[in-house]
Order: C-alpha cells, then structure tokens, then sequence
C-alpha cells in the first residue's frame, strides 16, 4: 500500500517518516509522542505525572489517520473542474497527507459522545474521553492520559515482515503504566497477499506456539496492566463493493468517470493489490477471519470499527480522497466505537 512512499522516504528522510506516523497538535506533545521520542515525556515527569496512565496506540495507516483530510465526495467535485493526479505519484500522496485536526485519536476538532454514556468531550477524539472518564473517576485528582503511538502506515500484523509493528510495541517503556493497548493491523498484509498465520498448522502439528501467536502472547503478558483492544481488519471486499456502487449510483459526469478510473487503478495497483488475482476476495476473507480467530483467542473480543462507522455514514462521506482510507468524517465515529467498548 505504501511501496512508493517508502522509497521516498529515503530522499525526504525524517519528513516523509513522519507521515507515516500519528501525529499530535502543539498543543499535546507533552504527552503524546511517537514510542521513538518516550524519552522525552518520561525523563521530564514529575513525580505526580508519573501517575498518568498510558495509552499505547498501536497500527497500520488506519491508526495514524492517513488521508483524513478529505471526502470522497470532495475530491468529486475536484474531478469535476479537471483530470485527477495519477495514483501513486508524489503529487497524489501529498494530496492525502493527514491532519492532527481530524484524528480519530487525539484530533483537535474531533469529539466523542455516545448514547448511553455520561461523558461527552468535543476535542481531542478519544484521549478527550479518556482524559474526561480519568476526571470522573478519581475526581479531579488526576486529569490525564500520556499517549504512546508506534502505529506505522504500511506496517504489517505479519511477524514474518521486516516493517512490522509488534516489534515497535515490545519497545514501549514503563509496561506497567500502560493501561490500555489498542492495536489495529492486519490490512496491509491482507492487501499484499500475506499470510500472518502461515506457519500456524505445521508449527501446532509439532506442538509448538505459532510465531504470532507466540508474540501476541508476549505483548500480553508484557503490558499485565492493559487493557487490550485489537481492531477487527475490515471486510476489504464489502468495502470495495460499497463504494464502487455508491460511485455507479452517481449521475453521470465526466467528473464521476475520472474518480471511477482513479479509484479502480488505485484499487488494483496501489492500495489493494490482491484484488487483482483473488477477485472476489475470497482468500483475503479466509485469512481474515483466521487472524480475527487468533486476536480473539489470545486478546479477547475484537472491534468492528470500519464495519460500525459504516452503518452510519454513507460511503462517500466514509471514505477518503483516495480511494480507501477512512476520511475525517469518519474519525469522530472510530473514537465512539473505541470509548463505547471501553466502557462496556
């Protein structure tokens, strides 16, 4: 998915790195960071902050809200004034460089309230709700949450993988403090025809733990204080489908067969590349819901989040400016799923 961003990354360097990461308001970096930069939180707490829990966030391009800027509906009316840039170019990819305004996690303009719940918070996304559930909790004694992010765009579930962000989890400091781990991965892998479970027969057959499997146990048993949240992958094909059908139901207009063309090439070539042999998805499926099997076995219940937010948004509204990743509107929805299952 971000083949051609990565090898940018070497003629850009710690800019084009930094796009694949999360990224915070000002406002915040005194208590959110990237794992590289923990240091810099723990070495300068006092020692009341060293009583703030920690959240550590953990994924792919979906954690990181990559792309969030835009709707697919309004990259269509930029199709309509004229030709699209091509996929997969670096004018493309700056054209879906991420906000901190609109993060699901910690957006400045993203807020959380639910039905059922006490709490409502209209900044900061799901740090807010925690921040404002930690105020309840202990009334007023303490107010905040420190934020931890390994996620990684292009970052695979598979612990066969080079670029793998299970490696980065194991690095966090103070275990202890981490009270909450959410973690969604397993796209990325799905999309390049991966197999994170590949060798999970032979190796039982033998009486052994799976290699996954073995480091979803590690993290556990690494963070005994956490709560552990992984993300359901979503259902690619019924996310393709969606869309693809919301796109036929446009009236016509040149402006709708531009965005047509751009999505399908965006599709096959650069964000979901096994489409192309596995055409109905059905492998992809099989695999997913094995990974989902292992998550559940090893961590608990997962989280639908794309499957939730999309029974209440439409797909142009859901879905970004290129073609795949969840737009700004669907933030606020990602950090309601993640408050509600924390709170129940």
């Amino acid at each position: 998915m971000f083949k051609f961003l990565l090898s940018i990354c070497s003629i850009f360097s710690s800019s084009a790195f930094a796009y694949r990461t999360a990224i915070f308001d000002e406002s915040i970096k005194n208590r959110a960071v990237v794992w590289q930069d923990q240091k810099n939180i723990f070495t300068k707490e006092t020692p009341k902050e060293k009583e703030r829990p920690i959240w550590l966030h953990a994924g792919d391009s979906i954690a990181t809200s990559y792309a969030n800027q835009q709707t697919l509906k309004e990259r269509l009316a930029r199709a309509e004034e004229g030709p699209l840039s091509e996929p997969n170019t670096i004018e493309d990819y700056s054209a879906h460089f991420p906000s901190p305004r609109f993060t699901w996690y910690a957006g400045t303009e993203i807020g959380v309230a639910f039905e059922g719940s006490e709490l409502s918070v209209t900044s900061l996304g799901l740090l807010g709700w925690l921040d404002a559930k930690l105020s309840l909790a202990t009334q007023g004694v303490h107010k905040e949450w420190v934020l931890l992010s390994t996620a990684l765009a292009g970052s695979y579930l598979s612990p066969f993988e080079r670029d793998n962000d299970l490696k980065a989890i194991l690095q966090v400091k103070e275990p202890e403090r981490v009270k909450l781990l959410s973690m969604s991965l397993g796209g990325n892998d799905l999309c390049a025809s991966i197999d994170p479970l590949k060798d999970e027969q032979s190796v039982q057959e033998k009486g052994g733990v799976p290699l996954l499997r073995k480091k979803l146990q590690e993290i556990k048993a690494y963070f005994p204080n956490a709560k552990l949240v992984a993300w359901d992958i979503p259902n690619l094909k019924e996310v393709r489908d969606n869309l693809f059908v919301a796109l036929s139901n446009l009236p016509a207009s040149q402006g709708k067969e531009r965005l047509q063309a751009y999505c399908m090439q965006q599709w096959t070539e650069t964000s979901c590349p096994a489409f192309a042999k596995d055409k109905e998805g059905i492998h992809m499926e099989q695999t997913r819901k094995s990974i989902t099997n292992a998550l559940t076995e090893e961590w608990g219940a997962t989280l639908d989040v794309v499957g939730d937010a999309s029974k209440k948004i439409e797909p142009l509204d859901m879905i970004a400016a290129d073609c795949f990743h969840p737009s700004r509107l669907a933030q606020k929805y990602f950090a309601e799923a993640m408050a509600k299952f924390i709170e129940d």
